[in-house]
């Protein structure tokens, strides 16, 4: 009887042990972040563990075998998630970059080669009347715009792509309201220098008589 307790209370123990590291895992999937994580100890766990597993089967204990194991599979995780997040530190306690790139006045946008856009800051969708973000991306100049200004921005996108050099050239648009815009526009690339699209801002430096 007493044995039969012990064993139970021990399995026990041991399923809490494997389920107390899924909170991490589910802050860091939840914030994108892994800032504060320590990942060499959880890496120092995920190693006991395999230990602690080794000695089980050795002295053919399943239920230590069985409890670490699922131990390994929950920290295994939080040591997943590390790794995967481990680029997307906060540069402070309650902001990250996503954060700032909403707050930054003007328009800031990104598209592929074929003027498809990929994404861009609040200001811009919401100067267009869109609801989201998830509006904006996906379409084409062409169908923000009439096709006379959306012709002139896909040339001067274009010409940026194939020189790979910084464009800067006054924009005049028809948005919910005909404006003049500032356009920085540079070469969108990837990690290996390969140009795949490009990388614009835009300022409205619309005169108060303008027409």
């Amino acid at each position: 009887m007493i044995n039969t307790i012990i064993e139970f209370v021990f399995g026990a123990a041991l399923f809490i042990n494997a389920i107390l590291f899924i909170p991490q895992a589910y802050r860091i999937f939840k914030e994108k972040t892994s800032q504060g994580v320590s990942l060499l100890t959880f890496a120092g766990f995920l190693l006991i563990q395999f230990t602690i597993v080794m000695h089980g089967i050795i002295n053919q204990d399943s239920l230590l075998v069985v409890g670490y194991l699922l131990s390994m599979l929950t920290c295994g995780l939080v040591v997943f998630l590390t790794i995967m997040y481990r680029k997307n530190i906060r540069c402070c306690s309650d902001i990250i970059l996503e954060d700032i790139l909403e707050q930054l006045p003007g328009h800031i946008y990104w598209k592929d080669k074929n003027g498809v856009c990929l994404g861009c800051n609040r200001s811009n969708w919401s100067d267009f009347g869109l609801n989201s973000l998830e509006e904006f991306v996906g379409k084409t100049d062409h169908d923000l715009f009439p096709k006379e200004q959306a012709d002139k921005i896909l040339e001067a996108d274009q010409e940026v792509m194939r020189t790979g050099e910084v464009k800067v050239c006054e924009e005049e648009l028809t948005g919910l309201k005909k404006a003049l815009y500032l356009s920085h526009k540079m070469p969108l690339k990837d990690r290996n220098g390969n140009i795949i699209g490009i990388l614009g801002t835009s300022i409205d430096i619309t005169p108060e008589n303008y027409k």
